[in-house]
């Protein structure tokens, strides 16, 4: 990951996005890795593939709040409304005060 992240910092972002489709390809369970996955995929404006990767980071971590509202985020840049209003109901499943998920539901 620190190469990948040398890459992106340097302005590599093609080589960056090579490093980490290996990168998961090969760390499937790596949560780190998959968010830089998105973090690139989102850079280039390829918000399906953020899509993709964000919901494997919440497959990994269901309980982390802040990756459903990433994925969110990516879902709605992607144009995939439906989606992106099933993560935020099922993000006021677990916390019914999320102020951001009330305000995208509305």
């Amino acid at each position: 990951l620190q190469s990948i992240n040398t890459a992106m910092r340097e302005g590599k972002h093609d080589i960056a996005k090579e490093m980490s489709d290996r990168y998961v390809l090969h760390n499937p369970g790596d949560v780190r890795g998959w968010l830089v996955n998105a973090e690139l995929a989102e850079l280039a404006k390829d918000f399906q593939k953020a899509v993709v990767a964000y919901t494997v980071v919440v497959s990994l971590r269901p309980e982390q709040i802040r990756y459903r509202h990433q994925l969110a985020k990516a879902q709605l840049q992607s144009a995939q409304f439906a989606a992106a209003e099933v993560t935020y109901r099922e993000i006021l499943k677990r916390n019914k005060l999320d102020e951001k998920a009330q305000t995208e539901i509305q």
